[in-house]
Protein backbone atom coordinates (compact mmCIF):
# COMPACT_ATOMS: atom_id res chain seq x y z
CA UNK A 1 0.00 0.00 0.00
CA UNK A 2 2.55 2.58 -1.12
CA UNK A 3 0.04 4.37 -2.84
CA UNK A 4 -1.70 6.23 0.08
CA UNK A 5 2.13 7.08 1.90
CA UNK A 6 2.63 9.22 -1.46
CA UNK A 7 -0.60 10.81 -1.91
CA UNK A 8 -0.41 11.84 2.24
CA UNK A 9 3.15 13.11 1.24
CA UNK A 10 1.97 15.53 -1.58
CA UNK A 11 -1.16 16.75 0.17
CA UNK A 12 1.15 17.95 2.83
CA UNK A 13 3.40 18.98 0.62
CA UNK A 14 0.97 21.14 -1.43
CA UNK A 15 -1.27 22.41 1.52
CA UNK A 16 0.76 23.08 4.67
CA UNK A 17 2.96 26.13 4.12
CA UNK A 18 6.41 25.79 4.11
CA UNK A 19 8.99 26.80 6.87
CA UNK A 20 11.28 29.07 6.24
CA UNK A 21 14.63 28.89 8.02
CA UNK A 22 16.08 32.15 8.95
CA UNK A 23 19.60 32.81 8.81
CA UNK A 24 19.87 35.71 10.99
CA UNK A 25 21.48 38.23 7.55
CA UNK A 26 24.53 36.15 8.04
CA UNK A 27 26.47 36.69 4.39
CA UNK A 28 29.76 35.24 4.16
CA UNK A 29 32.16 37.90 2.00
CA UNK A 30 36.00 35.75 2.37
CA UNK A 31 38.04 34.81 1.83
CA UNK A 32 37.71 35.46 -2.00
CA UNK A 33 36.32 32.04 -3.80
CA UNK A 34 38.31 32.73 -6.75
CA UNK A 35 41.64 32.40 -5.51
CA UNK A 36 41.73 28.45 -3.63
CA UNK A 37 42.20 27.83 -0.15
CA UNK A 38 46.06 27.21 0.95
CA UNK A 39 45.74 24.16 3.41
CA UNK A 40 49.37 24.84 4.13
CA UNK A 41 48.75 28.59 5.08
CA UNK A 42 48.70 29.42 8.82
CA UNK A 43 46.33 31.47 7.94
CA UNK A 44 42.85 32.56 6.28
CA UNK A 45 40.72 35.15 7.12
CA UNK A 46 37.57 34.60 6.57
CA UNK A 47 34.79 36.78 7.02
CA UNK A 48 30.65 37.40 7.17
CA UNK A 49 28.60 40.09 7.77
CA UNK A 50 25.32 40.54 9.36
CA UNK A 51 22.57 42.26 6.89
CA UNK A 52 19.21 42.46 9.28
CA UNK A 53 17.48 43.21 6.21
CA UNK A 54 17.46 40.16 4.61
CA UNK A 55 16.51 38.36 8.21
CA UNK A 56 12.54 37.15 7.91
CA UNK A 57 11.99 38.70 11.61
CA UNK A 58 13.81 36.00 13.86
CA UNK A 59 16.99 37.47 14.10
CA UNK A 60 17.05 38.60 17.73
CA UNK A 61 17.07 34.76 18.84
CA UNK A 62 20.95 34.21 17.36
CA UNK A 63 23.69 35.19 19.43
CA UNK A 64 26.09 32.47 18.29
CA UNK A 65 27.00 30.03 15.65
CA UNK A 66 29.72 27.28 15.20
CA UNK A 67 32.08 28.09 12.27
CA UNK A 68 32.77 25.01 10.07
CA UNK A 69 35.23 23.80 7.26
CA UNK A 70 33.43 21.08 4.97
CA UNK A 71 36.12 19.15 2.79
CA UNK A 72 34.95 16.68 0.05
CA UNK A 73 37.00 13.99 -0.80
CA UNK A 74 37.43 12.40 -4.18
CA UNK A 75 35.48 9.74 -3.25
CA UNK A 76 32.77 11.97 -2.75
CA UNK A 77 32.40 11.95 1.39
CA UNK A 78 31.98 14.90 3.24
CA UNK A 79 34.50 15.65 6.17
CA UNK A 80 33.30 18.45 8.58
CA UNK A 81 36.05 20.31 10.87
CA UNK A 82 35.19 22.45 13.64
CA UNK A 83 37.11 25.79 13.50
CA UNK A 84 35.65 27.79 16.16
CA UNK A 85 32.50 27.12 18.58
CA UNK A 86 30.39 29.93 19.45
CA UNK A 87 31.06 32.72 17.58
CA UNK A 88 29.13 35.83 18.82
CA UNK A 89 27.18 37.57 16.60
CA UNK A 90 27.42 40.99 16.11
CA UNK A 91 25.81 43.61 13.55
CA UNK A 92 28.02 44.71 10.78
CA UNK A 93 31.14 42.96 9.32
CA UNK A 94 33.43 40.36 11.42
CA UNK A 95 36.27 38.26 10.70
CA UNK A 96 37.99 34.99 11.77
CA UNK A 97 41.48 34.43 11.13
CA UNK A 98 42.18 30.41 10.44
CA UNK A 99 45.33 28.45 11.58
CA UNK A 100 43.99 25.45 8.66
CA UNK A 101 47.16 23.33 10.58
CA UNK A 102 45.23 20.77 12.58
CA UNK A 103 43.33 20.09 9.50
CA UNK A 104 45.71 19.69 7.48
CA UNK A 105 47.41 17.53 10.24
CA UNK A 106 44.18 15.36 10.44
CA UNK A 107 43.94 14.77 6.44
CA UNK A 108 47.86 13.80 7.13
CA UNK A 109 46.92 11.42 9.97
CA UNK A 110 43.65 9.77 8.24
CA UNK A 111 44.32 6.43 8.75
CA UNK A 112 46.53 4.75 6.47
CA UNK A 113 46.98 8.39 4.87
CA UNK A 114 44.82 7.95 1.56
CA UNK A 115 42.61 10.49 1.45
CA UNK A 116 42.40 12.28 -1.21
CA UNK A 117 40.42 15.55 -1.67
CA UNK A 118 38.37 16.66 -4.55
CA UNK A 119 39.98 18.83 -6.93
CA UNK A 120 37.47 21.35 -8.12
CA UNK A 121 35.13 24.06 -6.27
CA UNK A 122 33.77 21.34 -3.61
CA UNK A 123 35.17 23.03 -0.29
CA UNK A 124 33.44 25.23 1.45
CA UNK A 125 33.15 27.25 5.47
CA UNK A 126 29.92 26.40 6.94
CA UNK A 127 27.82 28.46 9.50
CA UNK A 128 25.81 26.52 12.17
CA UNK A 129 23.80 29.45 13.81
CA UNK A 130 22.15 28.31 17.06
CA UNK A 131 18.76 29.58 18.19
CA UNK A 132 19.08 30.40 21.94
CA UNK A 133 17.69 27.05 22.85
CA UNK A 134 14.36 27.87 20.80
CA UNK A 135 12.90 25.80 18.10
CA UNK A 136 15.61 24.66 15.73
CA UNK A 137 18.82 26.41 14.38
CA UNK A 138 20.13 26.90 11.00
CA UNK A 139 23.34 26.42 8.50
CA UNK A 140 24.49 29.14 6.27
CA UNK A 141 27.45 28.08 3.64
CA UNK A 142 29.62 30.02 2.22
CA UNK A 143 30.77 29.83 -1.41
CA UNK A 144 33.11 27.41 -2.68
CA UNK A 145 36.44 26.52 -3.25
CA UNK A 146 39.13 25.04 -4.34
CA UNK A 147 42.31 23.55 -2.18
CA UNK A 148 46.02 23.76 -2.93
CA UNK A 149 48.61 23.05 -0.41
CA UNK A 150 47.99 19.41 0.54
CA UNK A 151 49.57 16.26 -1.26
CA UNK A 152 46.67 14.29 -2.36
CA UNK A 153 44.32 16.57 -4.38
CA UNK A 154 42.60 15.35 -7.23
CA UNK A 155 41.09 11.66 -8.18
CA UNK A 156 43.62 8.45 -6.43
CA UNK A 157 42.71 6.42 -10.10
CA UNK A 158 44.01 9.56 -11.43
CA UNK A 159 47.32 9.32 -9.59
CA UNK A 160 47.64 5.43 -10.38
CA UNK A 161 47.05 6.22 -14.13
CA UNK A 162 49.49 8.36 -14.42
CA UNK A 163 52.08 6.69 -12.00
CA UNK A 164 51.57 3.87 -14.35
CA UNK A 165 51.84 5.33 -17.76
CA UNK A 166 55.32 6.74 -16.32
CA UNK A 167 56.11 3.42 -15.85
CA UNK A 168 55.06 1.80 -18.87
CA UNK A 169 57.17 5.25 -21.19
CA UNK A 170 59.79 3.96 -18.77
CA UNK A 171 59.77 0.51 -19.75
CA UNK A 172 59.48 1.03 -23.32
CA UNK A 173 62.62 3.53 -23.02
CA UNK A 174 64.51 1.03 -21.29
CA UNK A 175 63.17 -2.08 -23.64
CA UNK A 176 64.43 -0.04 -26.35
CA UNK A 177 68.00 0.99 -24.82
CA UNK A 178 68.28 -3.02 -24.18
CA UNK A 179 67.16 -3.71 -27.82
CA UNK A 180 69.99 -1.60 -29.30
CA UNK A 181 72.76 -3.56 -27.32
Amino acid sequence: MRLPSIALAFFIATTVPSVQADDGGLVFTGPDPDSPLNLSSNAIRISWTIDRARSIGNWQHWRSFDLHYITLTSGGTKVDYTIRRNVSIPDGDSSFTWDPSSILEGLNDSGNGNLWLEDGEEHYFESQIKNMGRWGATTVPSEKYAVEGYDRIGSLAAELNSSFVKMAVGLTISGAWVALF
